[in-house]
């Protein structure tokens, strides 16, 4: 393939935006659209080359060129869409492809950034996570189809609670690699489970946060390497559907809260990981427009001007929090990595039908 320069690829997304707006598809993809390509834009043009990153801004590159990859082979077999012909998805799948291209790029010419920290399974694991088709998850489009016990939640909540509900129970990040890499096949023979995974990861008592949502992660990493150790594929998708409930909760709570600024990170994580199996509870489009709404000028995502992180102890182990760090741009690399994830995952549910298996089923026009 190719690789277009910026001016094409603006051009490309221009045409696209207001073709949108006049065609069938939805506008919100446009924007989508236009979103990334800032990004792309920022990481081009104002990201410092001698910056050293966090892995988990690139996974988020890697994340999004997954999701990318499977929207754009589904409309390539044509699978059912809501209001978009042919001439509308093929100048979609384009677009797709040159956002492709140059997020490749991007991974490729930042991957040497993220230090060595001599510890030789740690960069093998980084290596394992930045491979985009690992996170080429790819499950139907299913509508309310999440568990979800939700009570209104009180009418403030305080930094601890927050805290408390951010890094709630196990496993701790560090426990989390290690886990994964052992599934991963970094530590062990691909595919192995030790025990103490097992028990912490799937077994585990209660978490919430970012330890649940790295329960999620552990699950579909060993999915989407076909690992079986977890067992059989329904009871595997039954651990996603039961970790995405749980999280709707959470995100639903954070959203009535009208988005506390120490939540929002993990808010945007959330919609990325559930918004990926399909769960459309995840994608909804007033929360894609606020995470539309976080985005700088730069392009980049977060600010540590209004940004928190817990680092007293307010238990006897202090908080873990998820590896972020500032750039020269003020922005958060953490938070613009899942940002761009949540962005990616996104534009799928805005064109493609719902409640429609196409696993089984003929691909077909809906229109």
């Amino acid at each position: 393939m190719t690789v277009v320069n910026q001016p094409t690829l603006t051009v490309a997304l221009l045409l696209l935006i207001s073709f949108t707006g006049a065609a069938g598809i939805d506008p919100h993809v446009g924007k989508a659209l236009a979103s990334l390509s800032r990004i792309i834009k920022f990481f081009e043009e104002s990201l410092n080359p001698d910056e050293e990153l966090v892995p988990d801004l690139l996974f988020g590159v890697a994340f999004g060129i997954g999701q990318i990859r499977v929207f754009n082979r589904h409309l390539e077999k044509n699978v059912c869409t809501v209001n978009a012909t042919g001439p509308e998805k093929e100048e979609l799948s384009g677009t797709l492809d040159d956002i492709e291209v140059k997020m490749s790029q991007i991974l490729r010419e930042n991957r040497k950034k993220v230090p060595d920290k001599g510890d030789k399974y740690e960069k093998l694991l980084v290596d394992k996570m930045l491979d985009p088709a690992l996170w080429a998850i790819d499950q139907p489009l299913r509508e309310d189809s999440l568990i979800h016990p939700h009570n209104s939640p009180n009418s403030t909540m305080n930094e601890e609670e927050m805290s408390d509900l951010l890094f709630g129970g196990l496993p701790t990040e560090e426990m989390s690699d290690f886990c994964l890499s052992e599934i991963l096949g970094v530590r062990s023979e691909r595919c192995y489970v030790s025990s103490v995974c097992k028990e912490v990861l799937i077994k585990g008592g209660p978490s919430t946060g970012y330890p649940l949502t790295h329960r999620l992660v552990y699950v579909q990493a060993a999915r989407q390497a076909k690992c079986r150790t977890l067992g059989p594929p329904q009871l595997v998708q039954a651990y996603i559907r039961h970790y995405c409930s749980m999280i709707l909760a959470e995100t639903e709570m954070i959203a009535d809260f009208d988005f506390p600024s120490m939540m929002i990170d993990l808010f945007v994580e959330q919609v990325a990981l559930c918004g990926a199996e399909g769960f459309t509870e995840f994608t909804r489009q007033e929360w894609v427009d606020e995470i539309f709404r976080w985005q700088r000028s730069e392009g980049c995502f977060g600010s540590g001007a209004d940004y928190y992180y817990e680092t007293q102890s307010t238990t006897p182990t202090n908080h873990e929090r998820e590896e972020d760090a500032l750039m020269e741009s003020d922005c958060l690399m953490h938070f613009t990595g899942v940002a761009i994830a949540a962005i990616a995952t996104s534009i799928r549910p805005m064109v493609e039908c719902t409640d429609y298996d196409y696993t089984t089923r003929p691909t077909e026009q809906h229109e």
